[in-house]
């Protein structure tokens, strides 16, 4: 990682250690915008970091995504970076996404903030990562509040004009690496809620970590917790390389498995504790669950992940395990442009 990159994130943390509180969420869940942690981060320029005229990596989102996540920041990130990004400038107006049928009513979080939405018709992978996908710009002219069960920030559905069209490769594949990131950091916070608990808290005389199945839950959740990441780390570093969507898909595959399986445990750890309001875990966990279903639930991308293996044949199926389908992809393509046929 170069200094610019250092830089980015460090900037990005300290607003976010600045900001960020569970008193914050909590007023965000209620329907209350973080302006000021809005403001702190427009101030420093860090929706602009997918500006190509920045010469800034073309992952740094999604490390930047990971860090939000850390934090459970109660605002659109993934939907403002990758709406720049794929707008390929910084836009002159504030621009979100946000997910409806064509011709239809979009739902965006925090909706109300924006006055453009970026409408994604088919965020799953039926949209067949690795093909081009067709996005309309839409003028927002109403929003309504609409139910946002697990969101925690509010949803709005939205209604306007369609301004122009953008033609975005991966935009699936885009999107699902966005939630893997914010999981990936969720998850990484968790883990240290419950090893800070289980140090803490006393039971019988003695800390709860001295018990062996809290033990034996911290170390099956520690170990998914770095699955998780391992993935998603993998998936980041790939981005952009040939074969980069099945890697993403692998990516939001692991963080979905861990995410549902570290709510779990955790919370068993904290105990009664960790069922309460007043307890910021909850903060986290509902949030995972929801990014888990967000863009392609983990079963979705499994069986667009498994048809892309069955598509290769048997004698790439070793290479496309390995190198996330970046060889096997890069051979047939070969194939395929030049007529040769397999040795």
């Amino acid at each position: 990682m170069d200094m610019s990159e250092r830089l980015v994130l460090d900037t990005a943390e300290r607003i976010f250690r600045e900001h960020v509180t569970p008193a914050l969420r909590e007023r965000a869940a209620a329907g209350e915008f973080p302006q000021a942690l809005w403001s702190a981060l427009e101030a420093q320029g860090l929706f602009a970091v997918t500006d190509p005229e920045l010469g800034l990596p073309a992952a740094l989102p999604f490390e930047l995504l990971k860090l939000a996540g850390r934090f459970a920041v109660p605002l659109p990130l993934a939907e403002t970076l990758l709406a720049t990004r794929w707008l390929e400038a910084t836009p002159a107006e504030p621009t979100t996404i946000g997910l409806g049928p064509s011709a239809g009513a979009v739902l965006a979080p925090w909706g109300q903030q924006f006055t453009a939405v970026l409408r994604v018709s088919q965020p799953v992978p039926e949209a067949a990562a690795g093909t081009t996908d067709r996005i309309e710009r839409i003028g927002v002219t109403a929003t309504v509040p609409a139910e946002h069960g697990l969101a925690l920030e509010p949803l709005s559905t939205v209604e306007g004009r369609v301004q122009d069209e953008l033609v975005v490769p991966d935009a699936c594949a885009e999107l699902a690496l966005s939630r893997a990131a914010l999981m990936s950091g969720a998850l990484e916070t968790v883990l240290e809620l419950a090893l800070r608990y289980a140090s803490e808290r006393e039971q019988f005389g003695r800390p709860l970590s001295r018990f062996q199945a809290i033990q034996h839950q911290i170390a099956v959740l520690a170990a998914e917790v770095a699955a998780a990441q391992m993935a998603t780390a993998g998936a980041i570093a790939a981005f952009g390389a040939p074969g980069w969507p099945e890697a993403a898909a692998a990516a939001k595959i692991r963080a979905g498995e861990a995410a549902g399986i570290v709510s779990e445990l955790a919370h068993q750890v904290h105990g009664a504790m960790g069922y309460t309001r007043e307890h910021e875990l909850h903060q986290f966990t509902l949030r995972l669950l929801r990014w888990r279903d967000e863009y392609g639930h983990e079963a979705e991308w499994q069986r667009w992940l498994g048809d892309r293996l069955l598509d290769r044949g048997a004698e790439q199926c070793w290479a496309f395990i390995t190198d996330g389908g970046a060889a096997a992809g890069s051979e047939q393509n070969h194939r395929a442009a030049t007529g040769t046929q397999e040795p």
